[in-house]
C-alpha cells in the first residue's frame, strides 16, 4: 500500500512538472497584434503601425495585386514591441490597401483606404501604348506614358508602374516628357483582369505634386509550340522501331519546364523520357496493317494551363516484306511442302504414264509377232525370208521394249 502511494506522488508531480513547462514555453512566446493610427489615409499622410509580436516583424502593404511596399522590422528585446512608420506617397497608388504583419508564428491583415489629394493629381499621364486589350503570356508589352504639368512636358519625373505579378517597375525618362520601357509577360502570369497602374512626381519639386493614370488589360494563355526533331521524315519501314523526339518552347523561344505531355500512336499511350531543356522522347515499333497511316498526337500543357498540340502522320513502307519476315514459319514452309509434294506427283505420274505405254506396245509387239508365225506357219502366206526379216525386227524392238521397261521398274522402286 505504501509503494503504489510512492508511486501515484511521482506520477503526480511528473504531470505537474509537464504543465509547467508548458505554461513557461508559452508565456515566452508573445501573440501577435497591430494597429494602425488610422484607417484611410491620403497622400502625404504618415502612416504608423504598432503592436507586438514574436521574432523578426515583416511590414507590407498591397493593392490589389501590386505590391506597394515590403520592410522587416526588428523588435524591441525587451517589450516585443515594434513600431513602423511610412508616407504615404504620391508615387503609391490611390484606393483599397492591405496592410499585412507577420511574424515567425502567424500574421494579420487590416484594410485601408488610401485618397488622392488635389496635389497628387496635378501631373496628367498619358497613355501612348499600351492600348486595351488583350495580352498572351511570353509576349512583349511596350509601356509608353507622356507626363505633362498644366500642358507642358515635364521631363524630371520619376514614373512608376506596376507589372501583371504586381512588382513595381521604373519607366525609362526619354527627355522628351515621356518615359517608356517593355516589359515581357511572364509564362506563369495569372490570367485575366491586369490594371496596368502608372504614377508620377517631379523630382524638382518631389511629394509637392503627382500623377496617377490606368489602363485594363488582360492576361490570356499563350500557346506552347510543338517542335518535332525526330523523325526527320514522314515515312518509316514496318517492323522497325520509331524514335520520336519533341521540343516544348514558348513563342519567344522560351525553355518550358515541368510540363504534361501525353503522346499517342494511332491511339497507343508512348511512355515518354523527359531529357531536359524541354526536350521528350520515346521510341515504339507501332502496329500497322498495309497503307495505314501511324498518326501521331501529341498534347502539352505547362503548370500555368499553357498548352499546345501537334499532329503528325507516317506513312509505312515495306509492308509486305515484313508480313514475308515474320510469317515465314507460317507461310514458307508450308509451300515448300507443297512444291515437294507436286514433284512427287508429277513424277508419279510420268512413271505411270511412261510404263503405261511401253507396257502397251510390248502387247502390241507380242500381238505382231503372233500373227506373223500364224501367216508363216499355218497359213502359209509369208516366205521364210520374210517370216526370218520380219521376225527379227519385232524381236529387237521387243528387246528395246523389254529394256525400257526394266528401267523404268528399277527407278520406280
Amino acid at each position: 500500500m505504501a509503494g503504489n502511494g510512492v508511486n501515484g506522488f511521482r506520477r503526480e508531480s511528473k504531470v505537474l512538472l509537464a504543465w509547467a513547462c508548458l505554461l513557461l514555453l508559452a508565456g515566452s512566446v508573445q501573440a501577435l497584434t497591430f494597429s494602425l493610427n488610422k484607417n484611410s489615409f491620403y497622400k502625404g499622410e504618415e502612416m504608423l503601425v504598432t503592436g507586438t509580436a514574436s521574432g523578426l516583424v515583416t511590414v507590407s502593404a498591397a493593392s490589389g495585386e501590386k505590391q506597394v511596399f515590403e520592410r522587416k522590422i526588428p523588435l524591441d528585446p525587451d517589450s516585443n514591441a515594434f513600431r513602423f512608420t511610412r508616407q504615404v506617397s504620391m508615387l503609391d497608388p490611390k484606393g483599397s490597401w492591405d496592410v499585412q504583419v507577420s511574424d515567425l508564428n502567424s500574421s494579420e491583415r487590416r484594410e485601408v483606404i488610401v485618397n488622392p489629394t488635389r496635389e497628387s493629381e496635378f501631373l496628367v499621364l498619358t497613355f501612348l501604348s499600351p492600348s486595351q486589350g488583350a495580352y498572351a503570356r511570353t509576349s512583349s508589352v511596350g509601356m509608353a506614358v507622356r507626363v505633362t504639368d498644366a500642358g507642358k512636358a515635364v521631363t524630371d519625373g520619376i514614373v512608376h508602374a506596376w507589372d501583371a505579378a504586381g512588382a513595381k517597375i521604373r519607366l525609362n525618362n526619354n527627355g522628351d516628357g515621356t518615359y517608356s520601357t517593355t516589359y515581357k509577360i511572364p509564362p506563369a502570369a495569372r490570367a485575366g483582369r491586369w490594371n496596368l497602374k502608372v504614377t508620377a512626381i517631379r523630382e524638382s519639386m518631389p511629394e509637392e505634386i503627382g500623377g496617377e493614370n490606368s489602363v485594363d488589360l488582360e492576361v490570356v494563355e499563350t500557346p506552347l509550340l510543338v517542335d518535332v526533331l525526330e523523325p526527320r521524315v514522314e515515312e518509316f519501314e514496318v517492323g522497325k522501331a520509331i524514335s520520336l523526339k519533341l521540343k516544348l518552347s514558348y513563342p519567344d523561344g522560351g525553355t518550358v519546364t515541368n510540363a504534361s505531355v501525353v503522346v499517342t500512336a494511332n491511339y497507343q499511350l508512348l511512355s515518354l523520357k523527359g531529357e531536359g531543356l524541354g526536350i521528350y522522347s520515346a521510341r515504339f515499333v507501332p502496329e500497322v496493317s498495309e497503307e495505314e497511316l501511324v498518326e501521331i498526337r501529341v498534347e502539352a500543357k505547362d503548370a500555368a494551363g499553357n498548352s499546345g498540340q501537334k499532329r503528325l502522320n507516317l506513312k509505312p513502307s515495306g509492308y509486305w516484306m515484313h508480313v514475308v519476315k515474320e510469317n515465314a514459319v507460317f507461310y514458307f514452309f508450308p509451300l515448300l511442302f507443297i512444291f515437294y509434294i507436286l514433284l512427287l506427283t508429277v513424277k508419279e505420274i510420268r512413271f505411270f504414264l511412261g510404263r503405261t505405254g511401253l507396257r502397251g506396245k510390248k502387247q502390241q509387239l507380242l500381238l505382231l509377232k503372233k500373227k506373223l508365225q500364224e501367216d508363216f506357219y499355218a497359213k502359209n502366206v509369208v516366205s521364210k525370208q520374210t517370216y526370218d526379216l520380219r521376225n527379227a525386227e519385232l524381236n529387237t524392238e521387243l528387246n528395246e521394249v523389254r529394256a525400257k521397261l526394266d528401267l523404268i521398274e528399277q527407278k520406280g522402286g
